[in-house]
């Protein structure tokens, strides 16, 4: 077998959909990827002692 440049694989609709495919899996990844990075909340001590309960003071006018 050569290894010449003109020795290409013919493209054909199964070779472009197979492409295709693999190219939306890999976004796909790359994707999810970002969105974790940016929605994930790391673990730290600040967070940990946070107190996130909605119960306010409750106000004195006057």
């Amino acid at each position: 077998m050569s290894n010449s440049i003109w020795d290409h694989p013919e493209v054909t609709t199964e070779l472009i959909e197979k492409s295709m495919r693999q190219a939306r899996v890999e976004r796909s990844k790359a994707v999810w990827d970002i969105l974790q990075s940016l929605f994930s909340r790391p673990a730290s001590r600040e967070t940990a002692d946070t107190d996130f309960s909605l119960k306010q003071p409750k106000l004195r006018l006057g």
